[in-house]
This record gives structure tokens, C-alpha cells and sequence, in this order.
């Protein structure tokens, strides 16, 4: 992702979260010098994800992909290229927070290899109030399944 890439991310932000990031969110993230990776046809951006790097760990603060493209493997291919960066940087564990009714995301991130280690109570705002958020962990060495690019998507990178 690139200063170009934020106005449409939050467009796809807004269209997907009911408390979505604003464009100074993506900005400081990308400012810090975050891993922000962006999936996109020759038409613009249709997905991206955020993740932070410390000491040895890997924190995914955001991943969302367009609502009409969901179901075609790019939320599983943004996430195996963070999860490469994370390991070529030298992080032990990777993790994220992510909405407990949100079964779709826990899915995939299931078949990525992660596991539920806590609970953040009243961690998000939704449309019918607070919602807890499950923590998921995994060691980043694990290898998740394969993840294909989908025919007409690029991924790229801010590295």
C-alpha cells in the first residue's frame, strides 16, 4: 500500500465495517513503516491488510477484502503474505483480534494455523452495540495451506 492506495482502501473500509478506519489511520500506519499489502486488479485495490512488527512478534491489525470479491482466496492470500514477511523479518508468533461473531474471518484464520488464546470483552462497536473480540495466535514458522493468487489479482506490498 502507498499513499495512492488509501483513499480507495478506506472506500472498501466504510463499505465493509461499521466502525471503519479513517484515511489517517492507514496513513500513521504506513508512516511507522507497517507491512501493508494491498490485492488489486487492473480496475484498483480490492483488498489490503495492516500488520505491525515488534521484538519477535507479528500483530495483523487489519485485513478486509471487497464484499463482492469475498469467497475467492485473496483474504487467504493477503494473509500468507503477511505471514511471509512476518517470518523473512524474523517473528516468532503472529496474532490478531478478531470479531467473535465474525465466523467467516475465524475460519480462515483457523485454516491458517490459528488458535484462539483469549477474549477481549467490548473490544469492538457494532451496529447493535459492543462486541467481544477472540484473540487468535499462531507461531509463524507453521506453514498454513498454500495460498494461490486468484487469476487477475495482483498483491503488492509497501517493502
Amino acid at each position: 500500500m502507498g499513499a495512492d492506495d488509501v483513499a480507495p482502501v478506506v472506500a472498501i473500509e466504510r463499505r465493509v465495517k461499521f466502525d471503519a478506519w479513517r484515511g489517517s489511520d492507514f496513513q500513521r500506519c504506513l508512516d511507522a513503516g507497517y507491512v501493508c499489502p494491498v490485492a488489486e486488479t487492473a480496475h484498483g485495490v480490492i483488498g489490503y491488510g495492516v500488520m505491525s512488527l515488534a521484538d519477535d512478534y507479528a500483530r495483523i491489525a487489519n485485513l478486509c477484502i471487497a464484499p463482492d470479491r469475498h469467497g475467492r482466496g485473496l483474504g487467504r492470500m493477503l494473509l500468507a503474505s503477511m505471514l511471509h514477511e512476518a517470518r523473512v523479518r524474523g517473528a516468532r508468533l503472529a496474532f490478531l483480534e478478531v470479531r467473535a461473531g465474525h465466523q467467516r474471518a475465524r475460519k480462515l484464520y483457523r485454516a491458517a494455523g490459528f488458535r484462539d488464546v483469549g477474549r477481549r470483552y467490548g473490544y469492538y462497536l457494532t451496529r447493535s452495540g459492543w462486541e467481544d473480540a477472540v484473540i487468535m495466535a499462531r507461531p509463524v514458522a507453521l506453514r498454513g495451506p498454500a495460498a494461490s493468487q486468484p487469476a487477475g489479482t495482483q498483491a503488492r506490498s509497501t517493502e
